[in-house]
């Protein structure tokens, strides 16, 4: 003897999208970050903008998230990308980086060479293109890739290359 249910409508969404966790095993969430111009000196401010306090919150927010991993988009440094800049960087982001997935893309204010002294050790696999920061991050059910526009640092406009 069987039985015959006859969900709602809302009743049937909520147990189609637990079914379709359940069968989904490669399921990924991942934390965007941008713009975290992060400075040498800590107490440097802009507009009252202080990076270096406000991105360890965000990292906190990040762990608490359970996310399986980062994407950071450019601008990592203040201005120029100094060495010190992703020094501090590196510092701040340490809990993340020692636990999860951390990928870069450079921005208008970083300096490609800087920022590679201090991360050598990047994730995914690092894609053969000619004086350019560009990456591939396997992340289960989709491939993040990284791209490097940089011209040089500190200089607005940016160029991927030919169409």
């Amino acid at each position: 003897m069987g039985y015959v249910v006859h969900p709602s409508r809302r009743e049937f969404i909520a147990l189609a999208g637990v079914l379709a966790l359940g069968a989904n095993r490669n399921e990924s969430r991942w934390a965007l970050l941008a713009d975290t111009h992060i400075a040498e000196n800590p107490a440097e401010s802009y507009r009252g903008f202080r990076p270096n306090d406000n991105l360890p919150r965000v990292v906190e927010a990040v762990q608490q998230a359970k996310v399986s991993g980062v994407l950071i988009a450019g601008d990592l440094a203040r201005l120029e990308g100094r060495p010190g800049d992703y020094e501090n960087l590196a510092k701040i982001l340490q809990p993340l980086t020692s636990q999860l997935v951390v990928g870069f893309a450079l921005g208008n204010h970083d300096h490609r060479d800087n920022f590679l002294g201090r991360f050598q050790q990047l994730p995914g696999e690092r894609q053969p293109v000619a004086g350019k920061l560009v990456s591939s991050i396997d992340a289960g059910p989709v491939k993040f890739v990284l791209l490097d526009s940089l011209i040089q640092a500190n200089y607005t406009p940016g160029l991927l290359g030919k169409a």
